[in-house]
């Protein structure tokens, strides 16, 4: 074993600055890896979110019920098809109210208006829940309601973009660990040529396959630890500051989990298992057959 050993860390001692260097670039790119698949399970529940909950504007009609108790009698209707969900009710006066930051203009010209601005501005509830489209469809047809405007009618698009991304996400970090692997595989293919000299004394000691191996898997193995330590120092150094960036994109990526011990687990995993197979690889594709 520690004949392999040596042999393992022979291209360290002859090359030690390029090891490193390619240890620490594999690392990276296993990092990067890692912030994708991440992302791409973070959007998992955003995605499903979005899909299901909806914000429904329910437009009530005038003269539907008595003034006083319309937004009233409609609101206890939707309940009742609808189950618990949260209802707010918005009167005239406060949707009035509403428009003075955005359009101060328009919301002083309906203040003007006094009482005729009930019969411009129409009252509404606001319904927020997860509902089916036959759901919406009941609520459609409560007497009193004029119209219902669904968030999930407004923006598709939003969804259809965030699974796209998720879908870019797993291209890359596919691609990503292909090429991890790739580059371990040339190292390996390289740093091979440099034991080649004494594989020969290890077949005249009855060395089998593996045994000729053994050095390009255990130097392999070393570069995957080496990316992983990298991976690692970067995913707890720099990740945390760019899912802090990510949340403050978007209300709808505050909900994005943070970085764990786990995911870091992965990683060295994935490192020390792909430096082994990049090993196994780079030998038989550079050493002879012994047998």
């Amino acid at each position: 074993m520690w004949v392999f050993l040596k042999l393992a860390l022979r291209p360290w001692n002859r090359s030690p600055l390029n090891q490193l260097m390619s240890g620490s670039a594999m690392g990276l790119l296993l990092a990067l890896g890692g912030l994708l698949f991440w992302l791409e399970r973070g959007l998992v529940p955003v995605v499903s979110r979005l899909d299901r909950e909806q914000v429904l504007t329910v437009f009530v009609q005038k003269g539907s019920v008595e003034e006083t108790g319309r937004l009233t009698t409609v609101r206890d209707a939707i309940r009742t098809s609808l189950g618990a969900s949260e209802i707010r009710e918005v009167s005239t006066p406060e949707f009035v109210r509403s428009l003075k930051a955005d359009y101060p203009e328009l919301s002083q010209e309906l203040q003007e208006l006094g009482p005729e601005a009930e019969t411009i501005v129409p009252s509404h509830l606001v319904v927020t829940g997860e509902f089916t489209a036959d759901q919406v469809s009941a609520v459609r047809v409560i007497p009193g309601v004029d119209s219902v405007d669904t968030s999930r009618d407004r923006y598709p698009q939003i969804i259809s973009a965030f699974e796209a991304l998720r879908t870019v996400c797993k291209a890359l970090g596919l691609a990503l660990i292909l090429a991890i692997l790739t580059g371990i595989t040339q190292v390996s293919r390289m740093n091979a040529h440099l034991q080649a000299d004494v594989l020969p004394i290890l077949r005249l000691w009855g060395a089998g396959r593996f045994a000729i191996r053994a050095p390009a898997i255990l130097g392999g193995l070393l570069l995957g630890v080496i990316a992983a330590g990298f991976a690692s120092f970067a995913w707890w150094g720099f990740v945390p500051d760019l899912v802090t960036h990510l949340r403050s994109l978007s209300p709808m990526l505050a909900t994005l989990p943070a970085p764990s011990a786990g995911a870091m687990a992965v990683l060295t995993a994935l490192g020390v298992g792909l430096g082994m197979l990049g090993g196994a690889l780079g030998a038989s594709t550079s050493l002879e057959d012994p047998r």
